[in-house]
């Protein structure tokens, strides 16, 4: 039983490692370092950019993201705007013509059969003027001040990525909805931090960030997440990833449990993919790069393996201690919270911290799910966008 005990509270410790003493260490440590000073100013000679996006079927979206590309402190002079549609089969393309009569620095790309948004962001890559490109998605809506916020970093020359901050608007207790939007607010602070402390931000948000067109690598097409493979080939070559606060983008989180659950499984299933290929960093967990990503990411994509162990080893252990006993009774609540929300959703009954226990218990079986998807094979990197 020994044996048991050890290999139980070792795999505790490594669930409390990565979502409370790594963030804990970041918060501590994170005092005593300071943001990039080396920026431009908007006074400067500003460098050329490129805004890269890919759409599929975004008419209800994709005027409101373009308008809010233009409506900018930075120099229009200075901007490109490349959409690649994956053959979209709404509006988008009528309503992106339309305005290309008001910002004719648009530049339109209809895919002739679905692609993908990997292979499409590929080919927009060769058209693009720019020295830093801006990688973001119709959802993600800019304010005056992002594009600039993102690109004054790179005047540091170390630099090669800035993430930006997406925030949500959504204020709604329904669904995931107020559980995502925390879990998003707790990963912007953590990548923050590393990228602050360590420059090796883990990973960016796919949603919206910039990088310089020299260090940018064609993406393996078969990927399905792009952000954070981008990321480490980065850091890989030594390159500085960071966080801008500044840069801040809205994009709001769906409350539908489905459709988060759906998204999640695809991202897993990338964050596999992703491993797979760095898997040289389990490796070198004393480089920069090796500790946040193990620490960050690694760990808790094995979540669900070191849960269900544990869950496991504490039945034999449950008559060794009364402390068993009761983390027996614990885990078991824990696996029938998402049973038990769903039976009180019924009746309208809004439990907050029973959703925080389900949301945490979904993302899980979504990491299992999607580590299952990756063992099998990707077939193909096409899917329906989440609807956010």
């Amino acid at each position: 039983m020994i044996v048991a005990q050890i290999i139980f509270w070792s795999f505790i410790f490594l669930l409390a490692y990565t979502y409370v003493i790594y963030p804990a260490f970041l918060l501590i440590v994170g005092k005593f370092f300071k943001d990039n000073k080396d920026t431009y100013i908007l006074e400067t000679d500003l460098p050329k950019i490129s805004i890269l996006m890919s759409v599929y079927n975004e008419e209800k979206i994709i005027q409101e993201k373009i308008e809010s590309v233009f409506t900018t402190n930075y120099p229009l002079s200075k901007i490109e705007l490349i959409i690649g549609s994956d053959k979209s089969t709404d509006q988008t393309h009528s309503i992106i013509n339309d305005l290309k009569n008001t910002f004719p620095e648009i530049n339109l790309v209809i895919n002739t059969e679905r692609k993908g948004k990997i292979k499409t962001i590929n080919s927009l890559i060769t058209k693009a003027d720019g020295d830093i490109l801006i990688l973001t998605d119709a959802k993600a809506i800019f304010t005056p001040n992002t594009i600039f916020e993102l690109v004054k970093h790179f005047k540091n020359p170390k630099i090669s990525i800035v993430g930006s901050n997406i925030v949500s608007k959504q204020k709604s207790k329904k669904g995931s909805g107020l559980q995502e939007t925390f879990y998003m607010n707790y990963e912007n602070k953590l990548k923050y931090l590393e990228g602050l402390i360590f420059k090796r931000t883990l990973g960016v948000f796919g949603a919206c960030y910039a990088i310089r067109k020299k260090d940018f690598e064609q993406v393996p097409e078969h990927l399905l997440v792009d952000d954070l493979y981008t990321s480490l080939d980065c850091m890989s070559k030594k390159k500085h990833v960071i966080y801008s606060k500044e840069a801040i983008v809205f994009e709001n989180v769906t409350p539908e449990i489905k459709e988060e659950f759906r998204r999640k499984k695809r991202i897993a299933t990338g964050d596999f993919q992703v491993l797979k290929i760095f898997i040289k960093y389990l490796f070198l967990p004393f480089t920069k790069t090796g500790f946040c990503f193990i620490s960050h990411k690694v760990i808790r994509w094995i979540g669900f393996f070191l849960l269900f162990s544990v869950l496991l080893l504490n039945i034999p252990l449950a008559n060794e201690h009364i402390i068993y006993t009761i983390l027996m009774f614990s885990q078991l609540f824990f696996y029938l919270s998402p049973l038990i929300d769903k039976c009180l959703r019924k009746f309208k009954i809004q439990i907050i911290p029973l959703r925080f226990v389900t949301h945490f218990v979904y993302m899980n079986i979504a990491m299992f799910i999607g580590f299952i998807t990756f063992i099998k094979g990707v077939k193909t990197n096409v899917w329906e966008p989440t609807k956010r």
